[in-house]
């Protein structure tokens, strides 16, 4: 199954599966209204369904900090509850969560704390297990993240990650920071059902990188440059990564430099210095008319 697929993964990456209680405190909610509360509760940190499985991985990794065990790698299949129209509403989440060091002590090399980009990375090679592509890039919304991004299709989010806000880590007692990532696991795995495996023979024809400088607003992020790339070329152009960003005072007012690769290649024939050229000149003309990007020489 996909869930059993995407837990394979993470073991084997260092991660360890957490199975926490469904019931919770109404303390952790941001939104009461819709919360399913207990009508005959145990007691106050037993009160209400959780709406996420934030607090329960927080309570977990608060746990272990306090018995000495600070670098944690989680994860959580589960249920989120709410209600909303008048229904019940019942949405099954899928959480990561990185805290303390990726890399312990060694007598080479010193500890390597967490950071966005390891949670990144993690998102990203979970979703690319899946096949999940086409989506849009844009700054997490809502309150439990101090900052991070979320990945959408359509009006749907198929999750969100960063680092965890301080009140959130305040009222699960963590003193240190958390990265947190949480899927909508439903979505992914309609997604995942649609998926078609198809083979293809590897190219027998070299692929060409080319490089661009360019000087582009602050505004501009590497998600719109990628996509205004990957409309101009959708057939030839494989990839597409920015591999140096510069921002100082060297530079205008309200201006970055990205440096950018392109990776160009044709499964049926060599390109020639012609075509590549003419894909390039295409690339240059609308990044600037897009994106606004100056092209620096």
């Amino acid at each position: 199954t996909v869930q059993n697929m995407l837990s394979d993964l993470l073991t084997a990456n260092g991660f360890n599966e957490i199975l926490s209680n469904s019931l919770t405190k109404s303390s952790y909610s941001d939104d009461l209204d819709s919360a399913v509360k207990i009508l005959n509760p145990l007691s106050s940190d037993l009160d209400v369904m959780r709406q996420s499985l934030l607090y329960s991985g927080l309570e977990a990794i608060a746990y272990n900090q306090k018995r000495r065990s600070p670098d944690l790698k989680l994860y959580e299949f589960g249920k989120v509850y709410s209600i909303g129209e008048e229904k019940y509403n019942e949405v099954q989440r899928f959480s990561v969560f990185i805290s303390g060091a990726m890399q312990g002590e060694e007598w080479n090399a010193k500890p390597k704390p967490a950071s966005f980009y390891n949670i990144k990375a993690i998102v990203d090679g979970l979703l690319q297990k899946l096949n999940v592509k086409d989506f849009t890039v844009a700054d997490a919304e809502g309150t439990e993240l101090a900052y991070g991004l979320q990945y959408n299709r359509g009006n749907k989010t198929l999750v969100k990650f960063g680092a965890v806000a301080t009140p959130a880590l305040k009222k699960a007692d963590v003193d240190k920071e958390v990265f947190y990532a949480d899927f909508n696991f439903d979505v992914l795995l309609n997604i995942a059902r649609k998926n078609k495996i198809v083979y293809k023979e590897v190219s027998k024809f070299p692929s060409v990188r080319r490089d661009l400088s360019m000087l582009i607003d602050k505004s501009v992020t590497f998600e719109q440059i990628k996509q205004v790339a990957q409309k101009t070329e959708r057939k030839l152009l494989q990839d597409v990564n920015v591999f140096d960003v510069y921002e100082g005072d060297k530079l205008p007012a309200g201006k970055k430099s990205y440096a950018v690769s392109f990776v160009l290649q044709d499964a049926e024939k060599t390109l020639t210095d012609k075509a590549i050229d003419a894909i390039m000149q295409k690339l240059i003309f609308n990044l600037g008319k897009e994106a606004g990007a100056e092209i620096r020489k």
